[in-house]
């Protein structure tokens, strides 16, 4: 397996999504994900058999992302972010845009709200800046064990996860 890449063409952070937690940590182990371990919202909307992910730049995709229109633009496109395409924000990220309003997945699943605001840090401060920050925000501040947006608490220690737990964080 090829380097893991935890920045999304779209803006999202892989290394803040459930599924690539719980997937890297059963990879790690040389095991299968424990679905036990997926926040109880997740549970009621995803098959125990989708918990697997390398990271939306890989081969190895959580059936959501691997239809994603928005990855599939940037992959044709050749580029490693809509940050980093010329035509950023084109017509058709203003499209999902609407399409997320519309679908309500702003409140289904909250942390798509992040996607216009890491993508314009990646334009203002570049990419490498950008994976420093989200490498270090989706850490327990109490543990340093990894955390995610759908997470109430750090598995490891128990401490709160208040600053992404159901948001855009």
């Amino acid at each position: 397996m090829g380097e893991i890449k935890l920045d999304g063409y779209c803006g999202l952070y892989c290394g803040g999504c459930d599924v690539f937690r719980l997937s890297e940590k059963a990879r790690k182990a040389g095991g299968r994900a424990q679905w036990w371990e997926m926040p109880e919202r997740l549970r009621k909307v995803l098959r125990e058999d989708d918990v697997v992910c390398h990271g939306c730049k890989s081969d190895t995709l959580f059936s959501g992302c691997r239809r994603c229109p928005t990855r599939k633009c940037a992959d044709k496109k050749g580029v490693e972010s809509c940050a980093l395409c010329a035509r950023y924000p084109c017509f058709y990220f203003r499209i999902m845009d609407i399409f997320v309003r519309w679908r309500r997945l702003d409140k289904k699943l909250p942390h798509v709200t992040c996607r216009r605001p890491n993508l314009e840090s990646i334009r203002r401060n570049g990419l490498e800046s950008f994976l420093s920050e989200q490498e270090r925000a989706w850490k327990c501040p109490g543990c340093g064990a990894p955390v995610s947006w759908y997470l109430e608490h750090c598995l490891s220690c128990g401490r709160g996860n208040e600053e992404h737990f159901g948001s855009g964080g």
